[in-house]
């Protein structure tokens, strides 16, 4: 069964689709709020139950993290992980991973071709039809079938309750920090956007959640005894302490109910210690034999793009993926806790969705000077309209455009204990790591709608 695409063409018909990636939130409501085409997708594809071990993660932020943390635990351990993140940096296929790296074109064409005879064999109607996201996600658990993993850790898209990921069962389900984002599709209060995350819990299972603000913590705990689930909660449950950090990583110290932890994590920032702690927890759950040891040296060893990522020194160029207001704020408390005396240049684009303002007024309290760019995706807030955000909080702000074009820019101007931040939105970090490191961008012309 299947039809034979190449990776190029997979990417195109896959283009085709409903894009909600793409469409900034103005899409029709048939396409928001109704789980029965991934239903009856993932049911003719032969994949409601599983064979695998699922995790599931949903929140505002940090879900990719967590999601990375635990992949990298348990492969430690051994067993064959499969990764589902969204969005990515390059290209598609780092959205499914198979024991951390991206799965190949052909397997991607592959999957593609089984997953497309569903449109073919059913002769859908438009409004029938699977968006692009939900097409992927069943990739990702077809891949995953095919391909025999031990263990699926699926980061939810957009909220939980009416995501495609929350079609398929799941073993144990992870909350990470829940705040405002997203607010037109998912709810003005936190409790309206915690009651779409807790979603996810289904049925008497694992559930762990970061520290939430009270109105979140209520409506997770709720959900829980609604389904009988088992709530474990960070600060509450398992407790954590960052020892001492620096440009090369922290060294974190971790209570469980079952264990004490030692470990060096990579990543930086508090919020990082915190999503290590909700990861060791989250693994704990797990019913495989995972030594303290194997535990401290999966943690040891993840690796996670674009999250307060130290390219160059002399001066600092750092990129980080930002994108909301809660992220923003954490992101001007690194740069506190590591730069406290040091100049700061933010090279700032983000989305047209996103709450730009609250982003400015972040941004603005750390950052001497903005250069406002422009991202290759349709979903960019035009940089005028950013630059007159940026004002109202007299801000030293430029219109650069391009992001190459701004950091070059940035590192001639900069002196050598200044430091350089690009940040906004993953497309912006994406377009960073791109021209730093010569990675060729994955083009899709799909994408080159006009920019309003």
């Amino acid at each position: 069964m299947g039809k034979n695409f190449t990776y190029k063409s997979a990417i195109s018909r896959l283009l085709s689709l409903a894009d909600m990636e793409r469409m900034a939130g103005n899409i029709q409501p048939e396409y928001k709020y109704d789980l029965s085409r991934m239903s009856r997708l993932a049911d003719y594809l032969g994949l409601m139950q599983p064979p695998h071990f699922t995790v599931h993660i949903a929140g505002t932020k940090g879900k990719g993290s967590v999601a990375s943390m635990i992949a990298s635990i348990i492969q430690a351990n051994g067993y064959r992980v499969g990764l589902y993140t969204s969005p990515h940096l390059h290209t598609f296929r780092e959205r499914i991973r198979i024991n951390g790296a991206p799965i190949s074109e052909a397997l991607f064409a592959e999957s593609l071709g089984r997953v497309w005879s569903y449109i073919e064999d059913n002769n859908h109607n438009e409004i029938a039809l699977p968006t692009t996201f939900e097409m992927l996600t069943s990739m990702a658990m077809d891949i995953f079938k095919y391909e025999e993993v031990d263990v699926a850790i699926l980061e939810v898209g957009l909220g939980g309750r009416l995501d495609a990921t929350n079609v398929f069962p799941s073993d144990v389900a992870v909350i990470t920090s829940i705040s405002l984002d997203h607010t037109a599709i998912l709810g003005s209060t936190l409790s309206e956007i915690a009651s779409e995350k807790a979603g996810i819990i289904k049925k008497a299972q694992p559930v762990i959640s970061a520290p939430q603000a009270l109105e979140a913590s209520a409506v997770i705990e709720m959900k829980c005894l609604e389904v009988k689930a088992e709530l474990l909660q960070v600060s509450c449950d398992t407790s954590f302490h960052q020892v001492y950090s620096d440009l090369s990583g922290q060294k974190v110290e971790i209570v469980t109910p079952n264990d004490s932890y030692t470990i060096s994590l990579p990543l930086l920032g508090k919020h990082q210690a915190e999503n290590a702690a909700v990861a060791i927890t989250a693994v704990e759950q797990m019913p495989f034999n995972i030594t303290r040891e194997i535990i401290e040296s999966g943690i040891n060893k993840v690796k996670w793009d674009g999250r307060f990522q130290v390219l160059r020194t002399s001066p600092y160029l750092i990129v980080d993926g930002a994108h909301n207001p809660y992220s923003m704020e954490k992101l001007g408390i690194t740069i506190s806790d590591h730069f406290p005396e040091s100049n700061v240049t933010v090279i700032f684009g983000a989305s047209k969705d996103k709450q730009l303002d609250l982003l400015a007024s972040e941004v603005s309290a750390f950052a001497d000077q903005v250069y406002v760019v422009n991202s290759r995706h349709p979903r960019s807030a035009s940089p005028a309209t950013v630059e007159d955000v940026f004002s109202n909080y007299g801000t030293d702000v430029e219109i650069m455009q391009e992001t190459d074009r701004a950091i070059d820019r940035a590192l001639r101007s900069s002196e050598q204990n200044h430091v350089i931040i690009v940040t906004g939105s993953l497309f912006v970090v994406a377009e960073a790591l791109e021209w730093y490191f010569g990675i060729p961008p994955e083009w899709y012309p799909e994408l080159s709608l006009p920019k309003s």
